[in-house]
């Protein structure tokens, strides 16, 4: 490589009997090029260094994507979960009010709120989790309060039963004899009267 003052001049021998090119650069453009080379490998270098971190971060992502879905499918069994205790507990209390109709013992002296319908779809894609998780938190308390009321309403029934269990066992609930009826049952002929 040759040197002059304002130019570089570089030599290429292709082979050692073919004639030699040459080729100069000024100085000025020697600097751009150095210039324009450095900035080119910084930016490479920070697409490198940016390229490894996206490339941590996607697998992280991938791995949340893998939880999230569990997770949805977590909430949508208790979900189900809750839905079925809510049936259930409608179901005891039904049974509860006709248990009292049958014992005549009377209505439940605190009624709980009965169900207004099946559960709500929930949009599990949703991002707003927050609701989501009020609204379970809110049906688990429903549940809880309707769980110890009907405690309280069974406790009751079993004490009534048992108060009356005598009364009951002394009152016929069968037919006093076997065999054919041969008149049915009417007022009973008075003997004083001479009928």
């Amino acid at each position: 490589m040759g040197k002059t003052d304002d130019s570089y001049t570089v030599v290429i021998l292709p082979s050692p009997t073919s004639e030699p090119y040459r080729f100069s650069l000024s100085k000025k453009t020697c600097k751009y090029l150095i210039g324009f080379s450095s900035v080119l490998i910084l930016v490479l270098a920070g697409f490198f260094v940016q390229y490894f971190l996206m490339l941590g971060q996607i697998t992280e992502l991938k791995d949340l994507r893998k939880e999230t879905k569990t997770q949805k499918i977590q909430i949508q069994s208790f979900l189900t979960s809750i839905d079925d205790l809510k049936n259930q507990m409608n179901r005891l209390i039904e049974l509860d009010q006709k248990l009292r109709v049958i014992t005549d013992i009377g209505p439940r002296k605190e009624v709980g709120v009965m169900g207004l319908g099946g559960q709500e779809e929930v949009d599990l894609s949703h991002p707003d989790s927050s609701n989501l998780m009020t609204s379970i938190q809110l049906d688990l308390g429903d549940l809880q309060s309707k769980a110890i009321a009907q405690e309280k309403s069974f406790q009751e029934l079993t004490e009534a039963v048992q108060s009356r269990q005598s009364l009951w066992a002394s009152t016929p609930s069968i037919w006093p004899t076997t065999g054919w009826l041969t008149s049915g049952f009417g007022n009973r002929v008075s003997l004083l009267r001479g009928e």
